[in-house]
């Protein structure tokens, strides 16, 4: 560990969990025990760098690491947070859950909460120069996750917040990711009136649907609501989305229907400039038999890849839309759609990136309904248009447009089923 991170190096927009060390070991010990397979950790940390993400949120399990009290074990998590240094991935780090040394239960908690405290301390100060985001507790507003009150999430909170910051005055503190819709704002509400904001650099929330076949049109108004909360006290966190997914658990969602609900996400949050980051929810899915207690038999299933490593459509349609969308992007706002389907059906985005290339995407929110539509878009005039093979990236030249007064007028558009369909203008 004695290389040191420019801080300002890693500044990627998107991000994806991935669980290594993971959850409390007291009840699915062999799924910790699997995660900590070196060759394994390394490919998937190169599957998620070659996809484009540039974050990974990660559970830094406090009862792993300090199973007794006075006793460490931090051998791994050096090796872990090298590993993903090396490959350029920043950490949001989670620091729960309650060891049985330090409390009744893992997800309640602690009887002191200096012994927290002292573990946020410890793991903030060793690893100052890799680790920038920390955040206090996973999903502190359900039940699963924490037993506790609101005010005593908050009373830790404000001790982990001044430990962290005695180690790293520079280090960003994130208040727990919020889950649950229509909870999040709600939540978040009640932690701000507590006082939650003083004790925190970063909001983050996990706005997916637990019906595994909703579609994310509802996405804008919970990250609306959620917004909203946070201006009437202040405004002064960024925005994080830290948790995002759907699952392939059965019929419901295919493999095809899990990547075109990303990727209109993924455009849907884009679009939404106040978001600092963006982070899928799961890398792999679960194995069955690691399971924790408890667990939503689908949540074995919000992986972008299978078990066994390999990818799910889902991870090659993400790596299309956010090289796409990645870097310096400005949401266009003055297009139109024009054909005869009902318009307040169809979407359409368009981010200029350069100001020599415009991605643009457009579906109908209409799942069963076939739609064709012209989509208008200001570009130069230099500019053509392609579209976008989602799953091989490929962009094919499309003849069906024209320019009028500054504007391309892209033609014979089909919306089919909710499928997204991408161009390109360059």
């Amino acid at each position: 560990m004695s290389q040191i991170w420019n801080k300002t190096s890693n500044e990627g927009y998107f991000g994806i969990g991935y669980f290594c060390p993971v959850g409390n070991p007291s009840d699915y010990p062999e799924y910790r025990e699997a995660y900590k397979r070196k060759e394994r950790v390394l490919k998937d940390i190169s599957s998620l760098k070659q996809a484009g993400f540039r974050w990974t949120r990660t559970h830094f399990d406090w009862s792993d690491i300090q199973p007794t009290k006075g006793e460490w074990n931090l051998e791994w998590l050096d090796w872990f947070v090298q590993a993903a240094y090396e490959n350029g991935i920043g950490i949001n780090a989670v620091l729960c859950y309650c060891p049985d040394w330090a409390g009744q239960r893992w997800n309640l908690p602690p009887d002191n909460v200096e012994d927290y405290a002292n573990f946020v301390q410890c793991l903030v100060r060793r690893y100052k120069q890799w680790v920038r985001v920390w955040e206090i507790w996973n999903e502190a507003n359900v039940d699963f996750y924490w037993k506790g009150s609101q005010e005593q999430y908050v009373e830790l909170l404000k001790a982990a917040y001044k430990a962290a910051k005695r180690a790293d005055q520079t280090c960003q503190v994130m208040l727990t990711g919020l889950a649950g819709r229509p909870e999040t704002a709600p939540s978040l509400r009640r932690l701000l009136e507590l006082g939650a904001g003083d004790f925190a650099d970063i909001i983050a929330f996990h706005p997916y649907s637990a019906n595994d076949i909703e579609q994310p049109e509802y996405l804008p108004d919970v990250i609306e609501g959620t917004r909203k909360v946070a201006v009437e006290f202040g405004s002064r966190w960024p925005l994080w989305i830290n948790e995002l997914t759907w699952n392939t658990h059965d019929i419901s969602v295919t493999e095809v229907g899990q990547a075109h609900r990303l990727v209109k996400s993924l455009v849907y949050i884009k679009a939404k400039e106040y978001i600092a980051k963006t982070l899928l929810t799961s890398l792999r899915d679960i194995e069955h038999a690691h399971v924790p207690k408890g667990f939503c038999e689908a949540e074995n299933y919000c992986g972008i890849v299978r078990t066994d490593g390999t990818p799910k459509l889902a991870y090659y349609a993400c790596r299309t839309i956010m090289d796409l969308l990645s870097g310096n992007t400005k949401l266009i706002t003055d297009i139109s759609i024009d054909g005869t389907y009902n318009p307040s059906a169809l979407k359409l985005y368009a981010f200029e990136k350069g100001g020599d290339c415009i991605t643009m995407s457009a579906w109908n929110t209409h799942f069963y309904n076939w739609a064709e539509i012209d989509a208008e878009v200001p570009c130069k005039a230099s500019l053509r248009p392609y579209t976008v093979d989602l799953f091989e990236g490929e962009q094919t030249p499309w003849t069906q447009y024209r320019f009028k007064k500054g504007r391309m007028i892209i033609k014979g558009i089909e919306l089919i089923c909710g499928k997204p369909i991408i161009f390109v203008l360059r």
